[in-house]
């Protein structure tokens, strides 16, 4: 929108810009998070399993 002065309004694009940012940052944020999770898990499944292998050698 154009005001009396000449100069555009800025704030709604920034908002906007701003908005999305966000948006996108916490997106990534949770992928980035999850696929930890999910890499933490698998590794604690392989942890699991090679105990138990070595209990039931070593019994």
């Amino acid at each position: 929108m154009i005001t009396g002065g000449g100069s555009a309004d800025w704030g709604t694009p920034a908002a906007t810009l701003g908005g999305g940012g966000i948006a996108i940052s916490g997106t990534v944020l949770a992928d980035y998070l999850r696929h930890r999770h999910e890499r933490d898990r698998g590794a604690e499944a392989r942890r699991r399993a090679v105990y138990i292998e070595f209990i039931s050698a070593a019994g």
